[in-house]
């Protein structure tokens, strides 16, 4: 019995391991329409181009404490889908229902802050589409290969999820540049990242996270906030400096070794 247990949980932790613990039922939700999460949905040839972008397989990218991100066959976008955790609860949840409260109002301030990003810099995030509603216009089935190849078929009207453009992230783009003996492209990179920061900053936009290297990225010479699950309106002192810290920080370390 004991082995048999111990085979069972080798495997479960396998699975989890290897895919991450994803599938469509942690993709799902029970959500209703919510007039808060609404958009101007595209129509005509808007629609059509957002059909078509989706209509390519995606495979497995990675996946975070929010999201589930599958990369688009040619390469330029990104598909998260959210993981609706507050839906699966554990068994220990059972007796600490608040635990399960958190969750779901967790996941409300991620949509909340998708939606603040959709409407006022989704130019500066690279968002393409938001979907935080049922819908029934996608008539899509979106083909998502996970980390062991096999295909999952996602009904996209009836799941929630983002479509972002695929960026080449901060240090890795520095460190290339650095590598390339390109100084004055390093220079204007750190220069329009922090731009970037600046408009944020007086559109009063600020983020949770104090992470740099996964936030912000680059689509061509475009820079972007890539992980925007936890800005908020608000302001914080010296968060400019912070971030211009970081990245000084991160130029010393390496221009040595390049």
């Amino acid at each position: 019995m004991a082995v048999t247990l111990f085979l069972a949980w080798g495997s479960y932790w396998f699975y989890q391991n290897k895919t991450l613990g994803f599938s469509i039922a942690k993709i799902s939700s029970s959500f209703s329409y919510d007039p808060l999460w609404a958009i101007e949905e595209p129509q005509g040839k808007e629609l059509e181009h957002l059909k078509g972008l989706l209509h390519q397989k995606y495979t497995y990218l990675a996946s975070g404490s929010q999201s589930y991100a599958f990369l688009s066959a040619d390469g330029k976008y990104v598909v998260k889908f959210f993981r609706m955790k507050h839906l699966i609860p554990r068994i220990s949840d059972f007796w600490k229902p608040e635990r399960i409260a958190h969750q779901r109002q967790n996941l409300l301030s991620i949509f909340g802050a998708h939606k603040l990003a959709f409407e006022e810099l989704r130019e500066e995030t690279g968002l393409v589409y938001l979907h935080l509603n049922k819908t029934d216009h996608l008539k899509t089935k979106f083909q998502a290969v996970d980390k062991l190849g096999r295909t999952h078929w996602i009904d996209l009207d009836r799941t929630e999820f983002v479509v972002q453009e695929k960026a080449e992230l901060i240090f890795n783009r520095l460190k290339r540049l650095l590598d390339e003996g390109d100084s004055a492209a390093v220079e204007r990179s750190v220069a329009a990242v922090m731009q970037l920061v600046r408009r944020q900053i007086d559109k009063q936009i600020v983020d949770h996270d104090k992470a740099v290297k996964n936030n912000y990225g680059f689509v061509g010479d475009r820079p972007i906030h890539l992980d925007i699950g936890r800005i908020y309106k608000g302001t914080k002192p010296h968060d400019y400096d912070r971030i211009a810290a970081r990245i000084q920080l991160w130029l010393e370390e390496n221009k040595s070794s390049s």
